[in-house]
């Protein structure tokens, strides 16, 4: 078996040569992305998953990385969520950084988000999937592409303890909705009806607030001694 490999460092006095294989490699893999630019779409099988992303393999022997984030525009917990070893994808260029080419799969598609005002309104009741559940709440699949988020604060302790489970599908209210960052705000309080308590200070009026009542002041007579004529200065 013979190796490829670009020496680099060589050091006569302690006997020792330095080289690797995968210095070769980024060569190589530089030297061919030079004539690739941002913007360019390219298809190719999913060749490695790690925990970050997913490698896809394109132009016969380049590799790119398709990070988690790029992915889709749905919320994504693992790679394998979306892709597996050996599927065929289409992704685009997002960046070239030396030897490493970054891609991103979701902005062949369009954003889900940008309609989702068309689909969804604040206040409306809706059907979910639980997808995943957190410390801060459960993460709820409405569609193929838009995911909400229950917070826990819009749960009932029974809710949480075992009420739900993942998998379960369940009613929801919605009581956000911000497409700009993607953010879709569900809750079981709202859809049972139950209000927070009441602040316990709301009762107490502000100053600002207060009422006034302008009482007329009338007029006293004068506590003060009449004034004494000069006669009687004089007495």
């Amino acid at each position: 078996m013979h190796l490829k490999v670009k020496v680099l460092d060589v050091s006569p006095d302690d006997d020792k040569l330095i080289f690797s294989e995968k210095k070769i490699v980024e060569d190589e893999q530089l030297s061919r992305i030079s004539s690739h630019g941002v913007g360019e779409v390219h298809e190719g099988p999913i060749t490695a998953i790690t925990d970050f992303g997913a490698f896809m393999e394109f132009n016969e022997g380049l590799t790119g990385l398709i990070h988690i984030s790029e992915l889709a525009w749905q919320r994504v917990d693992h790679p394998t969520d979306v892709v597996k070893i050996g599927d065929i994808v289409k992704a685009e260029i997002i960046n070239i950084n030396g030897s490493k080419v970054f891609l991103s799969r979701k902005r062949l598609v369009l954003d889900p988000w940008k309609m989702v005002e068309e689909k969804y309104h604040i206040g409306d009741v809706v059907k979910g999937r639980v997808l995943k559940i957190n410390p801060f709440g459960l993460f709820v699949e409405l569609d193929s592409d838009i995911h909400g988020l229950a917070h826990i604060s819009e749960l009932e302790a029974a809710d949480i303890t075992g009420g739900i489970k993942v998998g379960d599908i369940a009613e929801f209210k919605i009581i956000s909705l911000k497409p700009n960052e993607h953010r879709l705000g569900l809750s079981l309080k709202a859809l049972k009806g139950n209000v927070s308590a009441p602040d316990p200070q709301a009762s107490i009026s502000s100053p600002d607030s207060a009422e006034v009542i302008a009482v007329p002041i009338k007029e006293e007579t004068s506590l003060l001694a009449p004034e004494t004529s000069d006669q009687s200065k004089d007495a």
